[in-house]
């Protein structure tokens, strides 16, 4: 979800989550990036939530 901290906020706070080990990374996009079907995700392998995250952002800020 599009979020007003940075990358480095985030980051900086992540080793203290209590749920830091449920995901094996942390990536930033710009919701840009995340909306444009053909831009730099083109050929990623693509998740579920990826996907669903991608589609409710494309209806609802488009």
């Amino acid at each position: 979800m599009p979020s007003k901290s940075t990358a480095a906020d985030i980051l900086s706070g992540a080793d203290a989550a209590p749920d830091r080990n449920e995901a094996s990374e942390l990536l930033f996009y710009s919701v840009d990036d995340i909306l444009d079907d053909n831009g730099p995700h083109k050929y990623a392998a693509l998740t579920w939530s990826f996907i669903k995250a991608r589609k409710f952002l494309q209806l609802h800020l488009r």
